[in-house]
Parts: structure tokens; C-alpha cells; sequence
């Protein structure tokens, strides 16, 4: 582990695996970075030589000025794994994190109360070993129905915008004269022509601005994409030398636009040709998806059946310090098939139709809109009424933040009595 990237706590997984007796325990409190998909090979490491007992994810603040989010691992040391061993699994929401930390409940009654069963060769089996313990046993055949073998990534390419804050101030290099973002500490090394630099001695600009300037062009910062509304508000000057804006065509609409930072997925299309930066990631269709409108991406990305199995394969449930999105967790999400979009002409039709009122309209989707949408959705990823009592109850309990709080205004009969 110690080759790849790692968090210390890692480290200790492995040395516990070298010193820990057959049929000893282990037990950890570490940061919940081990959730990550790239945490893949310390999961490995645990599944094949522990039989983890317990697994519960607390979430933020549960320790006085710890603000990272942490689990508890508990696990024994065996030489086999029974196929028919179930984890001991439970997550503290905000809600139940509250009454912890008011001493109104414990952790053993919590556990009691709170905790399910998940086997633990279900981890084995996840690509990357995913600890999908927010995905409970009795909801796994409606989550296989998401595995349509087509994924987001088979239809779209990503990338992501310039690399430069919101706030667009950069500084000029003395030397070679080139410019570059403004770097985080006072002492600096240039990125062009590597001489030693200072803050206090460099030139400095700032070339995002509120107010349109000659040759400025639109920009777009993560903050001004919510779930089909992306709006330029700022201006950015791209005539600085040094700076790596990417090439124009980059940003050539349409484009979609999923923001990185923040917790759910916040997705629309770009019609303006705006620019925008790395807290940005910009979709445009590949060659198989040449033939399908963009608006049925953004629909089906924007539907409640996709956040459902956002939050139940990553368990994005909550804020937390620096929460993201992954390109590779977007590319992953999955997407109807050729044959399964073919097969519903109409579906897909609607939704598009739809979304590209909503889209042109500059506006969020009316209720009915909505409805009609996630309808056609379901009918894309065969889902039935029963399937959204499972995916419309997930919701309930989150933190309410504003993706959250979007798919939260549909009942079941507002979707498919649509």
C-alpha cells in the first residue's frame, strides 16, 4: 500500500494483517476515506484476510474539533471466510448523529435499534469492493436493475475547464513574464521557467469579473450550476499569457456541465459557448452517442432513480468537509442501453422534448415537467411503482441541501399518474 497513494491509516491495516494472530481483532477508528473508490486495494486487503464483524459509519464532528468524517472497523483475523458471513452494519444520519452528541441515546442502543445485516462476500463482488453498506439486502434487486451494462461513460467524454479559482487572480512571473495561478503559499516556484518567486515581489490580476470587459467571454463557476439552471454571471479575460485555458472548442456548445463540489449530482446544458473551470466537469457526446440528444443525458442524470443509486452506491447522504464528484464515479453511473433506448423510442422523445423546453425556457421544471420525466426515466430502467416507494423513501431523512431538497417535491402519484 505503501506505493500507491495512502492515507496512514491504511498502514495500519496492513501492519495489522502481519502482526494481528489468527482469530485475533481488530478494531479502528479511521478517517471514512476508505469508502473512496480509490481505496480499492485497502479493502481488498481487509476482505480477503479479515472478517470484518462491524462496520459503522459516523460521519463528521462526532469527536470534539475532528472535523473529518471517521468509521469504526471491527474485524477478526481467520484463515477463511464463510460465504454465508453477514456484516454488522449501521450509519449515523445527521438526525441520530444529534442525539448521540446530546447523550439522548448511546451507541449500543443506536446499534440495537439501527443496525442490518449485509454479507460480507457482497463487498467481494462489488467492482472495486465497494463497502456499499448504505445499500441494504432487501433493496438489491431493484439496484440490479440499474446494471444495464451501459454506463454514462460509454456515451460521453469529460473534461474539465480552465484551472483557475472563481475568484480568476493570478500572478505574473518576474522573470520569464508569464502568468499563472495565484499560488497558495507566499514563497513559490514558477510553473514556467521554474525560478524561485514571492508574492510580495510578482504582479498580480484578477481575470474573472462581474462587468463584461472587451474581449472577455462568458464564464461559469461550479457555484452557478444547479439541476438545469447553468447561468453565466461572470466574464473571463483569456488573453493572459501562460495561463492554461484549454482550447475553445473545449467549451463549444452545447455542452453539460455537472458540478464537482457539493453533495448529489447538479447537472444542466450549456448553450451560451461559456467557459468555465476545474471545478467543472464538461460532458460532450462520443461517437456512439452521436445520434442521441443531449437533453436525454441531462434528464436521465437529473432523475431521482440516478440520485438513488448515487447515494446508495457512494452513500453521499450529507454534507461533509470538501465533498465532490468523481469523473469516474459520473462516467460510472449507469445509462439505458442501445437496444433498451431503441425499444422506447418514445421515452426518450418525451424526455428530451421536456428537458429542452426547460433548457431554452432558462427556467425550472414544472411539476408535472418533472413528473413526466422521471416517469419516462423509470420506464427506461424498468422500474415499477413499488421501486419508487424504495427510491422516493431513501430521501426521506437526508440532510436537506438543495439537491436533496429538488427530488424530494414528487409523490409516487405524481409520477406515474403523469
Amino acid at each position: 500500500l505503501y506505493q500507491a497513494q495512502f492515507d496512514t491509516s491504511d498502514l495500519f491495516f496492513e501492519l495489522s494483517a502481519n502482526l494481528v494472530r489468527p482469530n485475533g481483532f481488530i478494531a479502528f477508528i479511521v478517517p471514512d476515506s476508505i469508502f473512496n473508490h480509490d481505496k480499492q486495494r485497502v479493502r481488498q486487503l481487509i476482505l480477503k484476510q479479515f472478517k470484518i464483524v462491524l462496520i459503522a459509519r459516523l460521519g463528521e464532528k462526532i469527536f470534539p474539533n475532528i472535523n473529518r468524517a471517521c468509521i469504526v472497523l471491527i474485524a477478526q483475523r481467520v484463515e477463511k471466510i464463510q460465504p454465508s458471513h453477514a456484516v454488522t452494519c449501521f450509519r449515523l444520519t445527521p438526525h441520530l448523529r444529534k442525539q448521540i452528541l446530546s447523550g439522548q441515546v448511546g451507541f449500543q442502543e443506536l446499534e440495537d435499534t439501527h443496525s442490518y445485516k449485509i454479507l460480507q462476500s457482497r463487498f467481494s463482488k462489488n467492482k472495486d469492493s465497494l463497502f456499499n453498506i448504505d445499500l441494504r439486502s432487501e433493496e438489491e434487486d431493484l439496484f440490479n436493475k440499474f446494471n444495464t451494462k451501459s454506463t454514462i461513460g460509454d456515451y460521453l467524454t469529460s473534461t474539465r475547464g480552465v484551472e483557475l479559482s472563481k475568484s480568476g487572480k493570478i500572478v505574473q512571473c518576474s522573470q520569464c513574464e508569464s502568468w499563472m495561478p495565484l499560488p497558495t503559499k507566499e514563497d513559490f516556484t514558477c510553473q514556467h521557467c521554474k525560478t524561485k518567486l514571492s508574492l510580495q515581489s510578482v504582479k498580480t490580476a484578477s481575470i474573472i469579473t462581474p462587468v463584461k470587459q472587451k474581449g472577455a467571454v462568458p464564464f461559469i463557476a461550479g457555484e452557478h450550476i444547479h439541476r438545469y439552471s447553468a447561468q453565466s454571471k461572470l466574464w473571463l479575460n483569456a488573453s493572459y499569457e501562460g495561463i492554461n485555458y484549454k482550447s475553445a472548442n473545449t467549451y463549444q456548445s452545447p455542452k453539460l456541465l455537472v458540478r464537482k463540489t457539493g453533495v448529489g449530482i447538479s447537472a444542466s446544458i450549456d448553450v451560451s459557448n461559456a467557459w468555465t473551470n476545474q471545478v467543472v466537469y464538461i460532458f460532450k457526446p462520443l461517437p456512439l452517442a452521436k445520434k442521441l440528444p443531449l437533453e436525454l443525458f441531462l434528464g436521465i442524470l437529473n432523475s431521482r432513480a440516478l440520485y438513488y443509486y448515487l447515494i446508495k452506491k457512494h452513500g453521499e447522504i450529507e454534507w461533509r468537509s470538501h465533498p465532490y464528484l468523481t469523473q469516474k464515479q459520473i462516467a460510472e453511473l449507469p445509462f439505458p442501453s442501445l437496444a433498451q433506448l431503441s425499444k422506447n423510442q418514445k421515452s426518450v422523445e418525451i424526455i428530451s422534448m421536456h428537458v429542452g423546453k426547460i433548457i431554452a425556457g432558462q427556467r425550472q421544471p414544472t411539476l408535472k415537467e418533472d413528473a413526466w420525466i422521471e416517469k419516462e426515466v423509470a420506464r427506461l430502467f424498468n422500474l415499477t411503482r413499488e421501486d419508487y416507494k424504495l427510491i422516493l423513501s431513501s430521501f426521506v431523512g437526508l440532510e436537506q441541501l438543495a439537491p436533496v431538497r429538488a427530488v424530494s417535491n414528487l409523490t409516487i402519484n405524481d409520477i406515474f399518474k403523469s
